[in-house]
């Protein structure tokens, strides 16, 4: 993570709507995003408003402060699965 500017969006809800998040990884030069929530824990495969695919981590707000732990496993579960995985949770 120490290598990235990571868009991270912090929501209340459990709402599908990123669009700042989404419009900074179109400007990105990785595939890379973080959405802290009150969801379920998740890795994803997702699709920015301009088609650039992208990997998502959904993080539950009472796990934030392990943000650097989780992402550095997502990364390596993507790297270990080729990126042929579309939802890794």
């Amino acid at each position: 993570m120490k290598n990235y500017l990571i868009p991270v969006e912090v929501k209340l809800g459990k709402t599908e709507r990123l669009r700042s998040l989404m419009e900074f990884i179109d400007l990105a030069p990785h595939n890379y995003a973080i959405r802290i929530y009150s969801g379920k824990l998740r890795f994803e495969k997702a699709m920015s408003l301009k088609g650039k695919e992208f990997y998502l981590l959904n993080l539950p707000f009472y796990l934030t402060g392990k943000i650097y732990e989780y992402f550095d496993f997502m990364i390596d579960k993507i790297k270990k699965a080729g990126g042929k995985y579309n939802t890794f949770f």
